[in-house]
């Protein structure tokens, strides 16, 4: 079982460096206001709802996915819009907003449950813990026991969280080095990023329909 939860830890610490997802980009615009216990619990809520697809992928939601192909692109279409919710919210956010003179009054339950929802329903999390189950299964590494999906979602959500909590502690100490224009560029380049993704996955949603 150990073997199984650290190799759930290995491909959810790697799998989350990107900063292509909308989690990240919501703890880097986080971190970058200075806002890091609400980056930190933001983390938290999306390694317990991301356990919980690893969970549901090692029982078997491939197969789930495969009986009803229509939540795919039902997924895509969700995620497109929140994707591009977010991507307008950080083209309009300004630095000035949540920074130490003009404190934002984040509580931990609130992060906590944004990180849980945007994360719930992210279509990219339902396909790729089916695609990395499948490969561990490929190699033969473990089997994959009905027992053993416990230990594989503590090992996903531990590792999503813990790649986040870094992120965090990087900036919390490495953040007064970029000056507030700097700051703000960053924040636009993640909202561009994340409409630039809506964008492609409501083609995708569209296409689906149109094919």
């Amino acid at each position: 079982m150990l073997l199984v939860a650290l190799l759930g830890f290995g491909f959810a610490f790697v799998g989350s460096m990107p900063i292509a997802g909308p989690i990240a980009a919501l703890v880097l615009s986080r971190g970058l206001q200075g806002r890091y216990a609400a980056a930190s619990w933001i983390a938290v809520g999306c390694g317990l709802v991301e356990g919980l697809y690893a969970a549901l992928a090692y029982w078997g939601f491939s197969t789930f996915l495969a009986r009803y192909p229509i939540l795919t692109p039902i997924s895509r279409g969700v995620g497109a819009a929140v994707m591009v919710g977010l991507g307008i919210t950080f083209l309009r956010m300004r630095m000035g907003e949540g920074s130490p003179d003009q404190p934002v009054r984040d509580t931990w339950w609130r992060s906590l449950l944004l990180g849980a929802w945007i994360c719930a329903i992210n279509p990219t999390l339902i396909i790729s813990w089916s695609a990395v189950v499948t490969t561990i299964h490929g190699s033969e590494l473990i089997s994959l026991a009905p027992r053993h999906a416990l230990p594989f979602a503590a090992g996903v959500g531990g590792g999503a969280t813990s790649w986040f909590l870094v992120m965090v502690a990087l900036l919390r100490r490495y953040r007064e080095r970029f000056s507030t224009a700097t700051l703000q560029r960053t924040i636009r380049g993640l909202g561009l990023l994340l409409l630039g993704l809506g964008i492609w996955f409501a083609i995708r949603f569209v296409g689906f329909f149109t094919a």
